[in-house]
């Protein structure tokens, strides 16, 4: 026969196993909480947020060979460019804002000659459009802060005068009036109207 005190360290035993179980139980579910928690939160940092900023002072591309294709960034004079250049490395288009907030546009040959530039040529509104031609400017088309449009031709003999001088110019004055004007070399005028 079983006598009362085994019977009571058995009924105790019960209930610290129950008591154990439990206490596993719970620790488990606790467990598992924590792993998705911590689960959420490391995805969560993961995440992208909705708006990134890439902080640096050049963008390059560069192609199979290491050799620079394009560029964002200041160039050597301090002006805001995004550079194109050919396989030779020898810049082929570059769009800019220059120091004073003039921007402007300017298509290369491959060989690094300048034969088109676009842009404002001040901060009041005046802009034009140069074509260069073996290093000489050849024709230019502008408007002034006002809107007034002109067109000057020039000889290719060359940019040693400061500033260059057309040989022939067309265009209207800001009263609207037109005018034609012809010069030599030296700068005289050979033909004017009005």
């Amino acid at each position: 026969m079983i006598e009362s005190s085994e019977v009571d360290a058995l009924w105790e035993l019960e209930d610290r196993v129950s008591s154990l179980e439990t206490g596993n139980r719970r620790f488990r579910v606790l467990c598992l909480a924590i792993t998705v928690l911590t689960a959420s939160l490391f995805a969560m940092g993961q995440a992208s947020p909705a708006h990134k900023t890439l902080t640096a002072e050049r963008f390059s591309v560069v192609d199979g060979q290491g050799r620079e294709r394009a560029y964002l960034g200041l160039n050597k004079t301090g002006t805001v460019s995004l550079k194109l250049m050919g396989e030779g490395g020898k810049g082929l288009s570059e769009l800019s804002v220059t120091k004073e907030g003039l921007p402007a546009l300017v298509l290369e040959e491959p060989s690094g000659k300048g034969r088109v530039h676009f842009g404002m040529s001040d901060l009041k509104g005046a802009t034009d459009l140069t074509f260069w031609f073996d290093r000489s400017r050849r024709l230019q088309l502008k408007t002034d802060k006002d809107g007034a449009p002109s067109m000057a031709m020039f000889d290719g003999s060359g940019e040693t005068q400061t500033p260059s001088r057309p040989r022939a110019a067309i265009g209207l004055a800001t009263s609207g009036a037109p005018y034609l004007k012809l010069q030599d070399r030296a700068g005289t005028t050979l033909w004017s109207k009005p």
